[in-house]
Order: C-alpha cells, then sequence, then structure tokens
C-alpha cells in the first residue's frame, strides 16, 4: 500500500536544489550525484536514511509533475522525509500539492492533514496488509534499501502480541535490523550463479568457509561448503535449508528466510563439516 503525492511542473527544480534543501543525513540507493548541471534521470530515483529507513522515498519527473511516493512498510522517519521532500518541491516549483486521495493543497496546509496521526495510520495500515498477504501466499518479498525483506508465519508468531500498534513497531524492528547488518561482524555471502549440469536453468549458490567473522546468507539453491583436505579438495553441497541444522546455535534467522551465522574457525570446522555430511547433496544434472 503505497501513497503519492504530485507537483504538476512543467519546468521542475532541479534535483540538487530540491535534496540541497534537505540538509543531510541520507542517501539515493542509486548513488545519484545531484550536482546541479545533471539533468533528472528518465528512471525514478529512491532516497533514504542509513541506518533508520525501511524503504527509499521514490523520486521521479514524469508526465508534467515531480512524483513522491511513499512506500508500503515505510517506517515514521521515511513518510516525514517523504513530505519534507513533498513541500520542497512545491515550494521551489511555486505549484500546488496533489495528494492521491484529495483535492490539491498548499504546502502551507500539507502538515496540518498529513501530520503524525496521518504517518501512524499509514505505518500501522502497512504492517497489518503485509501481514495478510503473508499469511495468504506463506511468503512476501520486499524490497529493502539495502537488501530484500523476507516475511512468513514463522517472523509473524514472533513478532505478534496482540497489540496492532505494538505489532507493527515491531515488524519495522525487524525490517530495519534486516538493512543494517555490521559489516565487521557478519560478511554478507554474494550470491554465484552456476549452470545445471543439463544446462536447462540456473542455479545460485553462495560459498562457506572458516572465517573470523560471521556471515550473512540470503536465500539461494546451494550453499558450498569448503573442503577439508582429507576431502580431496571436493566440496561439500547442501541446500540452503540446511544451513540452520548444521549451524546449531550458531545460527539465527535474520527475518523469515534470512540468516546470520556467527564464525567457525578452522579448529571448528572439521567438526561442523561432520555434521553437515549427513545434509549432503548432488547439484541437478
Amino acid at each position: 500500500m503505497s501513497f503519492t503525492f504530485s507537483v504538476a511542473t512543467a519546468s521542475p527544480p532541479p534535483l540538487a536544489s530540491i535534496v540541497g534543501r534537505l540538509g543531510g543525513g541520507f542517501r539515493f540507493e542509486e548513488h545519484q550525484v545531484a550536482d546541479g548541471a545533471q539533468p533528472w534521470p528518465p528512471m525514478c530515483v529512491h532516497l533514504y536514511r542509513p541506518g533508520v529507513s525501511t524503504r527509499s522515498v521514490e523520486l521521479c519527473h514524469a508526465g508534467g509533475a515531480v512524483k513522491v511516493r511513499l512506500l508500503a512498510c515505510s517506517a515514521p522517519e521515511d513518510y516525514e522525509l517523504g513530505l519534507r521532500l513533498v513541500r520542497v518541491v512545491a515550494e521551489l516549483a511555486g505549484a500546488p500539492i496533489r495528494p492521491e486521495d484529495g483535492d490539491e493543497i498548499s504546502a502551507h496546509d500539507l502538515h496540518d492533514r498529513y501530520g503524525a496521526e496521518w504517518i501512524a495510520g499509514q505505518v500501522s495500515a502497512g504492517a497489518g496488509t503485509l501481514a495478510a498477504l503473508a499469511l495468504e501466499r506463506g511468503l512476501v518479498t520486499m524490497r529493502g534499501p539495502v537488501r530484500d525483506f523476507h516475511v512468513g508465519k514463522r517472523l509473524l508468531d514472533e513478532l505478534r502480541d496482540g497489540s496492532a500498534r505494538r505489532f507493527a513497531e515491531r515488524l519495522l524492528a525487524a525490517f530495519r535490523r534486516s538493512q543494517y547488518v555490521d559489516p565487521e561482524r557478519y560478511y554478507e555471502a554474494h550470491p554465484i550463479e552456476v549452470a545445471a549440469a543439463d544446462g536447462t536453468r540456473t542455479l545460485e549458490v553462495v560459498m562457506w568457509a572458516p572465517s573470523s567473522i560471521g556471515y550473512l546468507f540470503s536465500p539461494v539453491d546451494y550453499v558450498f561448503l569448503m573442503a577439508r583436505e582429507q576431502d580431496g579438495g571436493d566440496m561439500l553441497v547442501v541446500t540452503f535449508d540446511a544451513v540452520p541444522e548444521i549451524a546449531g546455535d550458531r545460527c539465527a534467522f535474520l527475518d523469515e528466510r534470512q540468516l546470520l551465522v556467527e564464525p567457525v574457525g578452522e579448529q571448528e570446522w572439521s567438526e561442523l563439516s561432520d555434521r553437515a555430511e549427513k545434509y549432503r547433496v548432488e547439484l541437478p544434472h
């Protein structure tokens, strides 16, 4: 459930002028540099506050208007950033604001209609909609500023406590936690695409090896464990779903599917590899 504000203007204020009025403390997902000479990009850009945002605020110029879209399950701070963007655009363009649910209003009146109460309602509604979709579909994946966020029944059961407001707060906290994992504590295992032996499809795999820091695993098809010397250099292949069983109490769910695995040193790797043997599989032929 997103919400869009539009400011009609054939000649939009430069992107640099808009973001310059916001002050610091945010980033572009696209690493866009608003240098004042650069025209508006053909696609939307996405702004977020590192360490805070759960969804980015979408900003684009299309159809003769600057549009600011606030995405479902945005944090209150994201709504505040989006509303600031709308107000700045309207002031620079000297034009009224058209919210998707009503008639045009002035920048001056924006806060009165879309203030803290409206933001709280949007946050609660977004969390409720996501929960309902996750229960219906089994799994819902939402794009975050840094990485995807996965929601399903297991996570919902963990977050629910009987209060709709408290549930929304806990859901956003889980969403935020999934985005801002300390890279000095956890290495993000990046998927590698490999072709199945029959050449009919592509598989996603990640590597897992002894390390002094932990691992962040996002869902893939298979995990390749570094082989021990006595195994002759052959990788031990397991399915992604086997990782929690293999890692044991070193493993914690970051969301419904993503995993944080604490460090496994060289001396402990042999024991972990022995435990992984019963989960060994062959890649599809």
